[in-house]
């Protein structure tokens, strides 16, 4: 379960020190080691999650896809342009 901040610190780079360490329940010494391992123990490792790494090949496409998609939004956007038919007769 990750932790989550409290309200208080929605804007945390406004708050002064004295604010930030109560919040966050701890001191300018840090935790200590009983209190260390009970928020290890609540609410896990600090560790990002490995994600699947793409291939050469999966950027290679992706990057055609995108390139191509944007490219072509002028010309789908003046493909649509819709013309009166009675100019056009």
């Amino acid at each position: 379960m990750p932790l989550t901040p409290p309200p208080a610190l929605d804007a945390y780079w406004h708050a002064s020190t004295a604010d930030l360490l109560t919040a966050l329940h701890t001191t300018a010494a840090g935790l200590t080691t009983a209190e260390a391992g009970e928020r290890l123990r609540r609410y896990g490792r600090n560790a990002l999650i490995a994600r699947r790494s793409h291939t050469a090949l999966d950027l290679l496409v992706k990057q055609i896809l995108h390139y191509n998609f944007i490219s072509d939004i002028p010309g789908m956007t003046i493909a649509g342009d819709s013309v009166d038919r009675e100019l056009v007769e």
